[in-house]
């Protein structure tokens, strides 16, 4: 066959549309090569990026390894690169290193997806794809052959409204998470298998935190008990900070226990108020041994205890 044209190449006119759509999609000098389909299905080497056969531009898919040649979305040359038309080449547009865009990037069909091709990764590790269909947004691990794959986003939607942030892996967050547009609560780690809530831990049981010293409690003495164990018998004092200098969230509760045999336990308060519950009375508390009192906070500057051995 002969060629009227042995090729053209695409220097940015304005009265060639079909030009457009090719620097559209290639961002470089792509030579359009007039040629049938046999012709090109002979090649053994690659001289142009995209063909014009039949009034149609084919496109090499660099990253499509194992479509079949059917003669109407794929062509397949003698080296093995693919080749499709402009609608799917579009579809499927691989970008080259160093490639660059300004401008939206706007993907249209029934579901249109975004496609990642991870060329160095292990087998069926290679291949991430975001789609949208059916009014849900989905984020998917594709095996090699894009026949299978696991879902790891979910996101549905009812007009502009979302419905539903699915998560379907495992989420490590190293950092605080805000709820509430005033960002007025918190939640964060505080150790393994406890989280805190505005830096005040949340613990499944009542941890212990075990004291055989005078001892003053720290923030994360909340909802722990304080435990002065029966190796120590002698007599401690332990003491309630006060609100300017550790500000408990309200209804913090602190509980002390003293274990058979240990020495006498003094409790007291910096500063604020302790009431003792039944009578009011304030001023420091005695804990004997085998003895256990809560101390609960009712507002910024008081406590109320209660308990058993405590006089």
């Amino acid at each position: 066959m002969t060629h009227p044209v042995a090729a053209v190449y695409v220097d940015g006119s304005s009265n060639k549309p079909q030009k457009g759509q090719i620097r559209a999609v290639w961002r470089e000098r792509v030579a359009v090569i007039l040629v049938d389909a046999d012709e090109l299905r002979a090649m053994t080497t690659v001289a142009a990026r995209a063909f014009l056969i039949a009034g149609i531009l084919w496109f090499v898919d660099l990253a499509d390894t194992t479509s079949a040649d059917d003669g109407t979305t794929v062509l397949v040359s003698a080296d093995g690169y693919r080749y499709k038309p402009l609608a799917e080449a579009v579809a499927d547009f691989v970008l080259k290193a160093g490639d660059t865009m300004t401008g939206a990037l706007v993907m249209a069909g029934l579901a249109p997806e975004f496609k990642w091709f991870e060329s160095d990764a292990g087998a069926d590790e290679k291949r991430w794809k975001m789609q949208a269909s059916g009014e849900t947004f989905v984020g998917r691990a594709s095996n090699d052959a894009e026949n299978a794959g696991t879902n790891w986003l979910e996101v549905t939607r009812t007009g502009t409204v979302i419905d539903l942030i699915k998560l379907l892996a495992k989420l490590e967050l190293t950092g605080v998470i805000e709820l509430g547009h005033a960002s007025d609560t918190t939640l964060s780690r505080h150790a393994a298998g406890v989280m805190a809530v505005e830096g005040v831990p949340i613990y499944p049981g009542i941890p212990t935190n075990a004291q055989s010293a005078n001892y003053t409690f720290t923030l994360s003495d909340a909802y722990k008990k304080i435990l002065h164990p029966s190796s120590d018998t002698t007599a401690r004092t332990y003491t309630c900070p006060a609100n300017a200098s550790v500000a408990y969230p309200l209804d913090t509760v602190i509980t002390v226990v003293n274990q058979n045999g240990a020495g006498v336990i003094t409790i007291g308060i910096n500063a604020d108020t302790m009431r003792l519950a039944g009578t009011g009375a304030t001023g420091n508390r005695t804990l004997a041994a085998n003895g256990i009192a809560t101390l609960m906070k009712l507002s910024a500057t008081e406590w109320i205890i209660s308990g058993v051995g405590l006089t």
